[in-house]
């Protein structure tokens, strides 16, 4: 009987591992996505140098190094960064369990917490792209098992494996790693109050001399220290000015719902597992507090510094720790209902895996579409060797897919005049009032939540002279769709439209909602024009506009109750101003 015991969980984790890894392997990324997937393989392909912004300070040597290696034994570079990143997506799962059994966890719940973060959709959808992301959370987890398991058996050598750990962390990501120093404090002081200097020295000298070997080569590929040092600081004020959270920011729901709903996908599976970390902060509350200390030095250097948009990805190395909560809350329910706890367990995983599957398939089975656009844009004998009208984002992806194209990019206010030759190719948001000739999206409504939300579709629009790229900007507190122009404004609401070059007839539909009559006023470098609707009352509102100095093309207030709008038309109109 003993031995049958001891077998089964041993099974069951070799079960799980089986599953984690095929999954992964099914799912792995199949072209590029993101920017900065092109800038680790161009790294992969021409090593590391910051100066030229491969892939970007601080360089995450170790990934890059890893994947020059299994390009040298005949993988495509951009293949080898992939399976990199896929080695941090089995992994990782594996480094929490492992920090869960440093915590004395029983096997299964330890197993269970693994494979809770594995299927979290939001690590399922990145845990197996060329990203430094995964494998920088298996080192952060393995090491801070290590160290918690040398804190408990005083043990040099899992101190010595703990430090060697943490400076492989360091070169994969090195914010990362600085998260796992206070730990590292802790069981260093409590080796040095116990006289053994020795272990503590030689897990100093074992972490100091693998972190300065890890980036040598960044260093030597950036032409030496100095150059390195000065795109380190760029980068660093960079993010201290584009990227960081303001004292509002920290202070918004919005922002804590971006770090800790969407990467989960439905509301109901935050739900159930911010539940069930309470549930362990109020049943195992040593375990689980010295669980949220271990982590909190993790969410300190990571959420006020990261911008939201990317909040899903950079979650992937902070999401361990509501998956090691819900863990230990199942422990606890299972020492009194076993039966229950194992199915609540094992329905979590499942309804993991099954709302996030869906996403995952689609993103791994088709074209991103950048990769689809580019390749349309080479292919497509209406589209091939036009000259292009490119938003910012896109401008590595044109480099990488579609080199030596005659190309511009819209300015920073995202407005553009452009020629009947030119095809215009707009990320994330379709052309204002224009239809697209081609379009390629990602169509699972999951993606929004659970990736960085970018490039998530592309639009080809045919230049017109007339009108450019429109761009929309709305104050106030109404819902407008950039895309289609559909809204549902409030009193005070302002519309600005901006961008285009000459005279514009405009046509947009319009409903007062049932509350109250609604009154519209458009202001434009003419006359101006106005619209009342009586409640519940359709209308469209139409004129002709011409844009001001400042490249307004017209205003529009809701200067009194609520209106919903249909699609905006714009016409280029002849002659001059209206």
């Amino acid at each position: 009987m003993e031995r049958r015991a001891s077998f089964s969980p041993l099974a069951l984790a070799a079960a799980a591992w089986v599953l984690l890894v095929a999954a992964r392997a099914l799912t792995l990324a199949p072209d590029f996505w993101e920017w900065d997937e092109i800038l680790f393989v161009r790294a992969v392909l021409h090593g590391i140098d910051l100066r030229a912004g491969r892939p970007h300070a601080p360089g995450y040597p170790l990934f890059v190094e890893s994947a020059r290696g299994l390009a040298a034994l005949g993988f495509a570079p951009f293949r080898a960064a992939v399976l990199v990143g896929f080695a941090g997506g089995v992994l990782a799962p594996a480094g929490l369990a492992a920090l869960l059994a440093a915590f004395e966890l029983p096997l299964a719940a330890s197993v269970l917490g693994g494979a809770l973060y594995a299927f979290l959709p939001a690590v399922w959808l990145h845990g197996g792209r060329p990203l430094s992301d995964s494998p920088a959370a298996a080192t952060f987890l393995f090491s801070a098992a290590a160290l918690v398991a040398a804190l408990r058996r005083e043990d040099g050598r899992l101190l010595a494996a703990g430090a060697a750990l943490a400076a492989l962390d360091f070169g994969l990501r090195p914010q990362t790693a600085v998260a796992i120093l206070p730990l590292a404090a802790v069981v260093a002081f409590r080796f040095l109050r116990r006289g053994r200097v020795r272990p503590v020295l030689t897990a100093l000298a074992l972490g100091l001399g693998l972190s300065a070997l890890a980036y040598a080569p960044a260093i030597r590929g950036s032409g030496g220290w100095a150059p390195f040092r000065d795109r380190v600081a760029a980068q660093a004020a960079y993010v201290r000015e584009s990227d960081s959270l303001s004292r509002a920011d920290l202070a918004r729901a919005e922002t804590w719902t971006r770090w800790f709903r969407d990467p989960f996908g439905p509301d109901a599976l935050a739900i159930a597992f911010g539940v069930l970390a309470f549930a362990a902060l109020a049943f195992s509350f040593r375990k689980a507090l010295a669980l949220v200390a271990l982590f909190l030095p993790l969410y300190a250097l990571t959420i006020p510094y990261s911008s939201l948009q990317a909040a899903p990805r950079y979650a992937v190395v902070l999401l361990p720790l509501p998956a090691a909560l819900a863990a230990l809350a199942l422990s606890r329910l299972r020492s009194v209902a076993r039966i229950p706890a194992a199915l609540l367990g094992a329905g979590l995983v499942g309804a993991s895996a099954a709302v996030a599957m869906p996403a995952v398939v689609e993103v791994a089975r088709n074209p991103s579409p950048p990769v689809a656009a580019f390749a349309a844009l080479k292919s497509d004998p209406l589209l091939a060797g036009r000259p292009l009208v490119l938003w910012t984002g896109l401008a590595m992806h044109r480099e990488e897919l579609l080199p030596g194209a005659r190309a511009r990019e819209i300015g920073e206010d995202k407005t553009a005049s452009v020629t009947r030759e030119e095809l215009i190719v707009m990320s994330d948001d379709a052309i204002f009032g224009q239809k697209p000739v081609r379009h390629f999206a990602f169509e699972s409504p999951l993606l929004l939540r659970i990736s960085r939300a970018r490039y998530l579709n592309v639009s080809i629009v045919e230049g017109d002279p007339g009108l450019g790229v429109l761009r929309p900007w709305l104050d106030g507190k109404g819902d407008f769709d950039w895309t289609t122009g559909d809204a549902n404004l409030v009193e005070g609401d302002l519309l600005t439209v901006r961008g285009v070059a000459g005279p514009v007839d405009v046509t947009v539909g319009a409903v007062a909602s049932a509350r109250a009559e609604a009154r519209l006023r458009v202001t434009t470098n003419g006359p101006s024009r106005n619209l009342s609707l009586r409640s519940r009352e359709r209308g469209t509102l139409a004129f002709r506009a011409f844009p001001d100095a400042q490249g307004v093309l017209f205003r529009l207030r809701v200067a009194e109750g609520d209106v919903a709008l249909a699609n905006f038309r714009f016409t280029p109109a002849p002659g001059g101003a209206p």
